[in-house]
């Protein structure tokens, strides 16, 4: 995974250094709050930075690193309890400002944005592992832990509106529609009876992949800078 980090975070500063055109001065930095819910009931939540840039006179990119890590609360209905987790989330989004204010990049926006997000699960399901010949009233089990590997990429068109006040303060509000691909896969010594299905997608989490019509929304908050 760290392999990956890597290669990821060196190509957002790839991205980042190409675009030195003098459209503007601003490099904004974001911090994408709605991301601390993401995988909430699968007991994760993703810490997301990111850096926007202008590239022509109302053209930006917004590219954002995030990490996940696991978070220790009592499971409900429709969470899916694990032992442990942790992953990191890429996203990149090309924007058009379409508001009268050349190289502010401020007011409403219509963007088209990729995302990409692992994750590596640890959970634990209990193995026959037989019964006693001289006593068969008793069996033996044992815990076993397992791991999940989940991927999903999403692809969104979005309309959003930001603002940056005198002080450089950053206010940034977008939803989206799109497509959603998520595949995950288990890998177990024993095979595991009972897999729980992620709401709202209605996929077994640890197995299978599948194509879903999406929605996405963001709140991010920051600070221009010269």
């Amino acid at each position: 995974m760290i392999k990956r980090i890597i290669f990821i975070s060196f190509f957002c500063i790839s991205i980042i250094y190409s675009q030195q055109k003098q459209v503007s001065n601003d490099y904004i930095i974001k911090f994408s709050a709605l991301d601390l819910l993401t995988g909430f009931l699968y007991q994760s939540s993703t810490i997301q930075f990111g850096l926007e840039k202008g590239i022509s006179k109302n053209f930006s990119i917004n590219t954002e690193i995030g990490y996940s890590f696991h978070i220790n609360r009592k499971a409900d209905i429709l969470s899916i309890a694990l032992d442990n987790s942790s992953g990191f989330t890429f996203e990149t989004e090309v924007r058009n400002y379409i508001d009268n204010n050349p190289s502010s990049y401020t007011g409403n926006y219509f963007s088209i944005s990729f995302l990409y997000r692992y994750l590596d699960a640890k959970d634990h399901h209990s193995v026959f592992l037989g019964v006693d010949e001289d006593r068969p009233w008793i069996t033996y089990n044992s815990n076993e832990q397992y791991s999940i590997f989940r991927n999903e990429y999403a692809f969104h068109i979005n309309y959003g509106y930001q603002n940056i006040s005198i002080s450089g303060f950053t206010s940034d509000f977008s939803i989206g529609i799109g497509l959603r691909y998520i595949s995950s896969r288990t890998f177990s010594a024993y095979p595991i009876s009972f897999i729980d299905y992620e709401f709202p997608y209605n996929k077994p989490f640890g197995k299978g992949s599948k194509l879903f019509f999406s929605g996405t929304a963001a709140i991010r908050i920051g600070w221009s800078i010269k």
